[in-house]
């Protein structure tokens, strides 16, 4: 009762803290940080954390400091949120709610291969990894790494019966980077797993599995992976590594498929903004046609992510056939931009030159026509041939013609 008043009294107050006492204080802004974290007020988590700390009450604890490099990763600290991480993993390298953390952050700065060991990392130490990356948005740097069957693959045997026991198997009702200390996880259930339904359940789960791939559903294979790693963690401390290695031969055969549907799907996807591309290149739509190949690159980068020869095969002839068009939107661009004005054409007898005034110049044909401004000759823009209403001219190996005014 007095314990309660106190707290009561001391949230009250304004945060002149020198009759207090220590163990009242700690009380008091330890759990304003709690409160600050769950309501992601992360200001105010980073001011009781401080605060806890200038008072010499921030022990050696994780869990806070944890905490804090959520909190600082949130409001855009990465050096804080760093340096937080890296002490907590320094006393605790399994630590299941750093190791995601430290793969976010490094994720943002492009460290995409530290971002994934982080993550296979801490699916060794029990954290569901596949399900944190689904709840990420597509903006995520993050969510790419579910379209990598090989880091799909790892994560998935990370569940094995000597790397994972049920003292320290992540909950599954908590949500995503919610983790909880060794200390707070419940004591496992002694009546244990009914073996029996988990396996009708991982064979029923791989069947669903090969036929969403075969199907091209790829969010439904994503989704089903997710329900595959969680169903062979409660699965895999109970069964014999024979039966354990047969499951990840099936994960290996699932891979496979799951690779081809995703290499026919981006196949799809390619052709599609290929078709679109040249389209709009054909029609002179230069900004559509470069939008077009910005997406076909993208498509390009997750082809080349798929662990098949052919896929990076594909991945290479897209992004040359990118590149092609991007040179013709570009030039057509810089073709519209250009100032050719044709004022006169001269046609004398045969045998004599033909001649044109472009830009208030004499210009025969082969002549390197000169730009306006400073009367020197434009590098690529070439006076092709003179006709008795138009002049042909070519730009960087483009042909185009300008009547005459």
């Amino acid at each position: 009762m007095r314990r309660a008043a106190v707290l009561a009294l001391l949230l009250a107050a304004a945060p002149t803290f020198a009759d207090d006492s220590p163990r009242d204080l700690e009380l008091v802004l330890r759990t304003r940080l709690e409160e600050a974290a769950r309501a992601r007020a992360w200001d105010d988590v980073v001011t009781s954390f401080q605060q806890l700390r200038a008072q010499g009450l921030v022990r050696a604890e994780p869990r806070l400091l944890v905490r804090y490099a959520e909190a600082q990763l949130a409001r855009g600290d990465a050096a804080a949120a760093e340096a937080a991480l890296l002490e907590v993993l320094g006393r605790r390298p399994d630590h299941v709610a750093a190791l995601p953390l430290l793969a976010r952050l490094r994720a943002r700065e492009g460290r995409a291969a530290q971002a994934a060991d982080l993550l296979l990392a801490a699916a060794r130490a029990g954290r569901l990894v596949l399900r944190d990356l689904a709840a990420e948005p597509d903006a995520s740097p993050l969510r790419p790494l579910l379209r990598r069957p090989d880091f799909v693959l790892g994560v998935l045997t990370a569940a094995r019966g000597e790397e994972l026991t049920a003292g320290v198997a992540h909950d599954p009702f908590q949500p995503p980077l919610a983790a909880r200390d060794d200390d707070e996880r419940p004591a496992p259930d002694e009546a244990g797993p009914d073996l029996a339904a988990l396996r009708a359940e991982l064979d029923a789960l791989f069947a669903r599995l090969l036929e969403r791939a075969r199907s091209d559903d790829l969010p439904a294979v994503e989704r089903l992976l997710v329900d595959l790693d969680e169903l062979l963690r409660r699965l895999a401390p109970s069964i014999a590594e024979e039966e354990l290695r047969a499951a990840q031969a099936r994960l290996g055969e699932a891979g496979e498929v799951l690779a081809a549907a995703r290499l026919r799907v981006l196949l799809r996807q390619g052709n599609a903004h290929l078709r679109a591309a040249r389209g709009a290149v054909d029609d002179g739509r230069w900004a559509d046609a470069l939008a077009e190949v910005d997406r076909l690159e993208a498509v390009a980068r997750r082809l080349d992510e798929v662990e098949r020869h052919d896929a990076r095969h594909a991945a290479r002839e897209l992004v040359q056939r990118a590149r092609a068009l991007a040179d013709r939107a570009r030039t057509g661009q810089a073709i519209a931009a250009l100032r050719l004005e044709v004022t006169g054409i001269v046609l004398p007898p045969p045998g004599a030159p033909r001649t044109a005034i472009v830009n208030d110049r004499v210009h025969a044909e082969g002549d390197r026509v000169a730009d306006p401004r400073t009367g020197e000759p434009l590098d690529d823009l070439v006076v092709v041939a003179v006709s008795r209403s138009a002049v042909r001219f070519s730009y960087r190996g483009v042909e185009f013609v300008r009547p005459l005014r």
